[in-house]
């Protein structure tokens, strides 16, 4: 993908000439693609060569990144003309008022906010790319880094149960939106598609089904099945419904406080990633500490037999934890198409019930826009 950068910039002619993908602002804002912003405080004395550098590193990226260059307002450069900085570099007051997706290195969010993107949740979010792409090897790398940063610690099995995954709070909790009376869309949330409690669809009877086969195939030990197990007053057992997963705290029928929060990323997926990138790259004793340290906290006969797992067993039950830990997050569809699987949907489904679809099927795929293809020259078939 392009890097957009200024065209006078002498990083750009350079780049250009090395066939690397860059474009200015005028033809970005043709395109209509919302790029990564990054903001880059410069303090190499040889700033046009160093911007070279960070330009070529930054545009192997498969996103669309835009840089902006940043400068400290009270020190003069002895090594480059004032009329370079002048013309490429800003100081803090000039974008104090701007959004930035990263200005990340060094950068700490205030306590509680994760709804803004720290380097972890960016490492996490690169870490996702790399692993989609096929390059384990930096997958692994930037998931042990966020792991080892120890910034978050895993849902413990009381977490699992009574958290209700609700809030900003929870420490294996990376990246969220704290909803709140000014900011929820109330009725139609993710809450209102998911907790049978809170008044909305769920609650009306839209409620959300596990599929059949994968709740048959978790076993017993795994505090992860009382998800979707409930018993009522006469001890008839209800099965496959979101009851224990997504829910409000006040488990009240009815109720009309929609205020749960939303998490888009969480630690277990950087143990997931982990696993998953060094099992492919068969370093199968990092594949199994972190598989093993997710399940510990969830089923430890599982975790007991991941010591004895070979590279198969090891990617076939990272696969069984994406589907089940990562269940109504949204992480379904790009592992069911890293591990091209076959899907069958339940007699349960509203929508093509007992029809099995493939990972590579077209109904999966999201087609690049024409405009794309035609503005990237990058972009083949």
């Amino acid at each position: 993908m392009p890097l957009i950068i200024p065209k006078n910039l002498p990083a750009y002619e350079e780049l250009q000439q090395e066939n690397v993908f860059v474009m200015h602002q005028e033809r970005a804002m043709s395109q209509h693609i919302r790029p990564l912003r990054i903001l880059i405080l410069n303090l190499m004395p040889t700033k046009i060569v160093t911007e070279t550098q960070l330009a070529r590193l930054l545009a192997n990226s498969p996103l669309q990144v835009q840089v902006t260059f940043l400068q400290t307002a009270t020190h003069s450069t002895t090594h480059t003309a004032p009329e370079h900085m002048k013309a490429f570099y800003k100081t803090f007051d000039e974008i104090k008022n701007e959004r930035f997706d990263g200005i990340l290195e060094g950068f700490k969010r205030p306590s509680g906010a994760k709804d803004q993107i720290d380097q972890s949740v960016a490492k996490g979010i690169l870490a996702y790319v790399y692993l989609t792409m096929g390059d384990y090897k930096n997958a692994a790398k930037l998931s042990q880094e966020v792991i080892d940063s120890k910034q978050y610690t895993l849902m413990n099995k009381t977490e699992i149960i009574n958290s209700g995954f609700a809030s900003v709070s929870i420490p294996g909790w990376m990246w969220a939106i704290d909803l709140t009376t000014s900011n929820s869309p109330a009725l139609p949330t993710f809450w209102g598609h998911m907790d049978l409690f809170t008044y909305s669809y769920a609650y009306a009877g839209g409620e959300k089904l596990i599929d059949t086969e994968l709740y048959n195939s978790i076993p017993a030990s795994d505090a992860r099945k009382k998800w979707f197990s409930e018993y009522n007053s006469k001890g008839e057992q209800y099965e496959l419904t979101n009851w224990w997963k997504f829910y409000n705290s006040k488990r009240i029928m009815g109720n009309r406080e929609w205020y749960d929060d939303e998490v888009y990323m969480r630690v277990a997926e950087m143990y997931l990633i982990n696993a998953e990138a060094n099992a492919r790259e068969n370093n199968l004793p990092a594949a199994r500490v972190s598989l093993k340290a997710l399940l510990d906290e969830r089923d430890a006969d599982a975790a007991a037999a991941v010591a004895v797992m070979n590279q198969d067993a090891l990617l076939d039950m990272i696969y069984f934890n994406w589907r089940l830990e990562l269940w109504a997050e949204g992480r379904g569809l790009l592992t069911m198409k890293r591990y091209k699987k076959s899907i069958t949907r339940c007699a349960e489904d509203a929508m093509l019930p007992g029809s099995t679809y493939s990972y590579d099927d077209k109904r999966l795929i999201f087609n690049i826009p024409e405009r794309e293809i035609t503005n990237n020259p990058n972009l083949a078939e």
